[in-house]
């Protein structure tokens, strides 16, 4: 929120801290006021001091004297207009032929107010089209960055190009004109079409303050295009707007692909705002256990409606949104005109940009950042909520009986949430079923493909077991000691346990989750044991020689290569006299079961499978699979001994 305001404060007060001259003259400080004595008696005449100011410049300023949208003045005898810029600003042009030193504007139908500036020449040390070669240089490097293709992109690019040709028409004053106007107000025109506001930054935030900032100077170049007396240096505004006004049109659209509005959130697939219980939405919590579900978001793109939200950062977005839309208008005007009396080039005009009335609202996988912006809690003096975390897309919800004594089976309350972010303030509630008992158990089995489920094991929630790391398990799941379907409708599943092995170390880790979809009962719940991960293949592999001899039916025909194993992930192969081959790189790999079975024709049992390695170009079948009995497998076919083409694994050289 403090980035958004340092920006929005940009919008009001935009400084050239790059360059020695202002981009547009500011009197955004405490301007000096003085009472000078009038000449009729008694009356006081109060003098707003715009400082020093050179011909031709684009002058901002603030006055709490002035309130009308516009006025019309006189400056050394000449009629000038000043405009309302903003709430607070105004906008005046210092005419080319003004008479140096010091000046009043005075301003029709107020007596008692006039602006004081001091003025100097703006002077150009060189010919006009040297002065002016680095603003056509940023033009034409802009014009790269216009897609031809769209009407808005087409249209900037004729008014560039008639402004272009148009130059090559003036006489050296006309051009001295347009090169006193660059030179005056250079890094207000240069930022104008070089600047992308902060790019480096492209979250939604900053591309609103892009977008209000391009609206900033679109509505300065446009004010000054209209109330500039001189023709030439009109048209030269005229260009400079339309560049700001094809960055703002760019940042607009950014933002209207983005899904910017959040208008709920989710967790497992349950939208919130809940005011009634029902079985079929509802979260299914166990008392003091971790039970994680998908957590989401409900979201879609701005929409015309929303110029009525009470966000502040939306409502200081939609105000610049109607400025460019007032300011549009403008800019027709000026651009109509410069091409009736300049260009006679009939460029097109620009048409009123909108907001579509409605979007299609999306479900989106919540981030930890919204995660973060969002918070729980649970009002129900009986329930405690332990904690609420998020990891990978998942929230995870703990909650517990107060009285731990109680005797209800189950408790009905709600889980209620407020998400603030710097777009969005949303609150609703989610119906919540703590339940006191936990009747959840996996039972790990063996790999069931080729034949009838086999039991290896049966634990409850937070049981201990050994398991070989990054290896495939296969389990069923029983409710209330009845098996239950599981995904979409299967009586088993499986999981890939543990993570890639790094070391031979054994690694432990308790409350290890796993995510389960109960399909019985349409719902995801969460399973943690307190797993210990063996990591025997790791020892068996890194740093260690192997012998491959190919074989037929079995038996080995003397074709032999040699391997070793390096702890960076590499392997180099030998051939049978030891001369080097090539360097290779393998990689653990959850190819095996558990418990697995030999992909043959028979489809041999072939017990507890540790740990696969994938190491493709070693002339072994691709990968090796590592039993616990000891025995080294290479690939599901080349280990069949009833194939004509076998893989015989030793260890040593």
């Amino acid at each position: 929120m403090k980035k958004f305001l340092f920006l929005l404060s940009l919008v009001f007060f935009i400084t050239a801290c790059e360059t020695e001259e202002d981009p547009v003259i500011e009197r955004e400080e405490v301007a000096e006021e003085t009472e000078e004595p009038a000449e009729e008696e008694n009356q006081q005449v109060e003098t707003l001091d715009l400082g020093d100011v050179n011909t031709q410049e684009i002058i901002r300023f603030n006055s709490e004297k002035l309130a009308a949208q516009q006025y019309e003045g006189t400056l050394d005898g000449q009629a000038i207009t000043i405009e309302k810029f903003n709430a607070i600003e105004y906008i005046l042009v210092i005419p080319g032929d003004t008479s140096l030193g010091k000046q009043e504007i005075k301003i029709s139908g107020i007596d008692d107010y006039v602006l004081s500036v001091t003025i100097s020449e703006t002077t150009i040390t060189n010919s006009a089209e040297e002065a002016l070669e680095p603003f056509f240089d940023n033009i034409s490097a802009f014009e790269e960055s216009i897609n031809p293709a769209s009407e808005k992109g087409a249209n900037v690019l004729a008014i560039l190009e008639a402004f272009k040709k148009n130059y090559q028409t003036l006489s050296n004053d006309g051009k001295m004109v347009l090169a006193k106007l660059y030179l005056a107000n250079k890094s207000f025109m240069d930022d104008t079409v070089l600047d992308d506001y902060e790019s480096s930054n492209n979250d939604q935030l900053a591309i609103v303050g892009k977008y209000i900032l391009s609206v900033t100077t679109f509505s300065t170049a446009t004010v000054a295009a209209t109330i500039d007396p001189e023709l030439i240096s009109k048209s030269g505004l005229v260009a400079i707007s339309t560049i700001a006004l094809y960055k703002s049109y760019e940042y607009k659209d950014q933002l209207s692909a983005s899904t910017l509005k959040k208008v709920d959130i989710a967790i497992n697939s349950i939208e919130s705002s809940l005011s009634t219980q029902n079985e079929d939405n509802i979260l299914e919590l166990y008392n003091n256990e971790n039970e994680v579900f998908p957590f989401e978001t409900r979201e879609r793109a701005i929409i015309s409606s929303d110029k009525n939200d009470t966000n502040e950062n939306l409502k200081d977005f939609f105000e610049s949104f109607s400025t460019f839309n007032e300011r549009l208008e403008k800019l027709n005007s000026a651009i109509q005109f410069v091409d009736d009396e300049i260009w006679f080039s009939n460029v097109s005009l620009f048409e009123r940009d909108f907001f579509p009335d409605s979007a299609q609202v999306e479900k989106m996988p919540a981030n930890q950042t919204i995660f973060y912006a969002s918070e729980f809690t649970i009002s129900d003096s009986r329930i405690n909520l332990n904690n609420v975390s998020f990891s990978d897309g998942h929230i995870l919800i703990n909650a517990s009986y107060a009285d731990q004594n109680s005797t209800e089976n189950y408790l009905d309350t709600f889980l209620e949430f407020t998400y603030t972010d710097e777009f969005n303030e949303l609150e609703g509630k989610f119906a919540v079923r703590l339940h006191k008992n936990y009747n959840y158990k996996i039972q790990f089995i063996k790999n069931p493909n080729y034949g009838e489920i086999v039991p290896v094991e049966t634990l409850s929630n937070r049981d201990s077991y050994t398991a070989p790391n990054f290896v495939r398990h296969y389990y069923r799941v029983f409710l209330d000691n009845e098996p239950i379907l599981l995904d979409n409708g299967n009586e088993w599943s499986n999981v890939i346990l543990g993570e890639v092995p790094t070391s031979a170390d054994t690694l432990t880790v308790n409350n290890y989750p796993i995510y389960i979809r109960d399909a019985t009962n349409d719902r995801v719940i969460t399973i943690n044991l307190d797993l210990t991960f063996t990591n025997e293949a790791y020892a068996k592999i890194v740093n260690k020689k192997f012998t491959i001899e190919g074989g037929n039916y079995g038996e080995p025909n003397g074709s032999i290569v040699k391997v070793k194993f390096n702890d960076n992930g590499t392997y180099d192969t030998y051939s049978k006299d030891g001369t080097f081959i090539r360097e290779g790189n393998y990689s653990f790999t959850p190819l095996i079961d558990n418990y697995g079975w030999l992909d043959c024709q028979d489809y041999v049992f072939k017990g507890r499978g540790i740990a696969a390695i994938n190491l493709p170009g070693a002339g072994s079948g691709g990968y090796w699979m590592f039993y616990a009995d000891g025995q080294i497998l290479a690939g599901s076919t080349y280990g069949c001994m009833n194939q004509y083409q076998t893989t015989h694994i030793s260890e040593g050289w």
